[in-house]
């Protein structure tokens, strides 16, 4: 809600049935907020505003929930994503689990370390 349909800041709201989805179980009405309040910002900013296509750079600050959405989606369309954050054991985890076609690390990281950290973990 709030890109094509209106009314994202409504307190109640009528919509279609194809526009929602379940939220998984294991979350709270919070969290399953959350991630689309997330995943719809870093889409609109990457995708819709942004016009991201694969020949570019994406730069990803930190390992908040827009900065993850954005990683993966950015990823996902081929991008070459740069990231760092100042939480290395975070940063290494989200590492193994998003595949990505090219990495930088900020300052002080280098790629042996963060895979060293990884194959640890």
């Amino acid at each position: 809600m709030g890109n094509t349909i209106q009314g994202a800041l409504a307190e109640y709201l009528v919509v279609d049935q194809h526009a929602l989805i379940e939220a998984p179980g294991y979350l709270s009405d919070e969290e399953a907020a959350s991630l689309a309040c997330a995943g719809l910002t870093a889409w609109y900013s990457l995708v819709e505003k942004g016009q991201l296509k694969a020949d570019q750079t994406v730069l990803v600050q930190g390992t908040g929930g827009v900065s993850i959405f954005g990683l993966q989606i950015a990823s996902a369309l081929g991008t070459r994503v740069e990231s760092f954050s100042s939480d290395f054991p975070i940063f290494a985890l989200l590492l193994k689990q998003v595949v990505l076609r090219g990495v930088s690390v900020g300052p002080g990281l280098t790629i042996a370390q963060i895979r060293n950290f990884i194959s640890s973990n």
